[in-house]
């Protein structure tokens, strides 16, 4: 009796083991599939400078979405997206007057992305909205 007691406790015991692990996979797995995202508005006079916005992309996402919104009245803006490989996956330059209100989906790479703003001697405004999700 006391040997199949001894087992019974034993079972028990992985039993809970497995159970604690699969919960803890299910969360991690979770976790990651969450999304990431951008979000910037800017409005400028006659500038001429770089803004860099990054993007981190996990392993469990599955799309990147960039919306862009631009309203120059002035000079040139020049958009350049970068994945984690150093790869350009889209560039496109913006001269006065211009207005654009464009959607973009890419292919998701795990790492970092980076999106470049060029700004030169830029007069108007600019909304972006950037979004990687699984």
């Amino acid at each position: 009796m006391k040997r199949s007691r001894t087992k019974s406790v034993l079972l028990l015991l992985v039993v809970f083991a497995l159970v604690q692990v699969a919960c803890a996979l299910s969360f991690s797995s979770s976790g990651t599939s969450s999304s990431s995202e951008h979000r910037s508005r800017s409005d400028f006079t006659d500038e001429t400078e770089a803004r860099i916005a990054t993007l981190d992309v996990r392993p469990a996402m599955t799309s990147i979405n960039l919306r862009m919104q631009v309203n120059l009245e002035s000079g040139t803006l020049t958009r350049t997206l970068t994945d984690p490989n150093g790869d350009v996956r889209w560039e496109e330059e913006v001269v006065a007057p211009a207005r654009r209100d464009e959607s973009r989906e890419f292919e998701p790479i795990v790492g970092e992305w980076t999106l470049k703003m060029s700004l030169e001697g830029a007069t108007g405004g600019y909304d972006v909205h950037w979004q990687a999700s699984g």
